[in-house]
């Protein structure tokens, strides 16, 4: 089995975002986010000094996080998505005892 990345997939617009549901990836759906970032336009230093500042553009940064392979992550570079990779998934502790939530209440609250 391939070893599997935490990721931030970041989607050029929303088409695209909903075009990564035909890749059946492992995506973490609530995670899904528009954000609206500030950019500034920048010229060649002459231009700027002679001409008043230009003011900050927003742009959305259209991102969804996931669990991916390196093979998964390549393929979605080369389909044009920007894919930063964050950490092997065998970093992150899993659960190894689950209980109900009535087991888990009765367990708090006797302490």
């Amino acid at each position: 089995m391939d070893q599997k990345f935490f990721v931030t997939v970041v989607a050029p617009d929303r088409a695209a975002l909903g075009r990564l549901a035909s890749y059946e990836l492992d995506l973490l759906h609530q995670t899904s986010a528009v954000t609206q970032l500030r950019t500034t336009r920048m010229g060649s230093r002459a231009a700027e000094a002679s001409a008043p500042s230009k003011p900050s553009e927003e742009v959305q940064q259209i991102s969804i996080d996931g669990l991916l392979t390196m093979e998964q992550v390549a393929r979605l570079v080369g389909d044009g998505y920007e894919v930063v990779v964050r950490e092997p998934a065998s970093k992150r502790a899993r659960a190894t005892q689950t209980m109900d939530l009535q087991e888990w209440l009765k367990a708090v609250l006797e302490k």
